[in-house]
């Protein structure tokens, strides 16, 4: 029998402070990466150029 007090045996086993410290890591990622591509044009193009490299290995898709 299980109480209201227990997790699902599916759910994650996570601090939500483990979270939080994750999701700061993942926004000041993008928001050094934004801060880079504004201030060198050289740097956005190198990054869409990667990310186009990586949509030409993708198979074309036939209905």
């Amino acid at each position: 029998m299980s109480s209201e007090n227990e997790k699902p045996e599916s759910a994650p086993d996570t601090d939500p402070t483990d979270i939080d410290k994750l999701a700061e890591k993942y926004l000041d990622f993008w928001q050094q990466n934004l801060t880079i591509w504004a201030t060198d044009p050289k740097a956005l193009e190198r990054w869409v150029e990667t990310l186009s490299a990586g949509q030409s290995d993708k198979p074309e898709k036939t209905d």
